[in-house]
C-alpha cells in the first residue's frame, strides 16, 4: 500500500495502477503539502517543446528492472501545475553499468527506501545529492 508505504494520505478516488508508465499517462506520485505527504493522481509530462523530437514516434525498445528485495521502486520527481492539470516527471542522471548498454543516455533517478524523507522533506541541498545513478549491484533486467 502506498499511503503506508510514504505515510501519506490515501488517493481521494480509486486508481487502477498500470505495469507501466509512458508520458502523458497518469501515474501514483507522492507529494508534500503544507508539512503533509499526499497521494495523487498526475500525468506524466512537464510540458515544453523540444525542436525535432516527436513524442509519438522513434521509442526505442523497453526494458524491464527490478531491484533486488523490493517490491517496486520510487523515482525521485518533480511536479507542476500546467495546462489546467497538475503534472509530473521524473528525473533522469547517467545510466549506471546495467543500464547503460541498454539505455546509454539517462535513467530515472531511483531512491532508496531510506532516502525517502530526505527527498520528500529533506532540504534542497540533500535532495539533490540523491540524483545518482541508483547501484548497479542492487537491480536486475527482468
Amino acid at each position: 500500500n502506498l499511503a503506508r508505504l510514504f505515510d501519506a494520505l490515501p488517493l481521494p478516488d480509486p486508481f487502477e495502477p498500470r505495469p507501466d508508465i509512458y508520458p502523458k499517462y497518469e501515474a501514483v506520485v507522492v507529494r508534500n503539502e503544507a508539512g503533509l505527504r499526499r497521494l495523487e493522481c498526475m500525468a506524466w509530462s512537464i510540458v515544453r517543446t523540444v525542436p525535432g523530437k516527436n513524442p509519438e514516434t522513434g521509442r526505442p525498445a523497453n526494458w524491464w528492472f527490478t531491484i533486488e528485495g523490493e517490491e517496486g521502486c520510487a523515482f525521485a520527481g518533480i511536479g507542476r501545475f500546467s495546462e489546467g492539470a497538475r503534472r509530473f516527471a521524473f528525473l533522469t542522471c547517467e545510466p549506471n553499468p546495467l543500464v547503460a548498454p541498454l539505455h546509454p543516455k539517462a535513467m530515472p533517478v531511483i531512491l532508496r527506501r531510506e532516502d525517502y524523507d530526505a527527498w520528500l522533506d529533506g532540504e534542497a541541498a540533500d535532495a539533490c545529492a540523491l540524483a545518482q545513478p541508483f547501484p548497479s549491484q542492487l537491480m536486475r533486467v527482468a
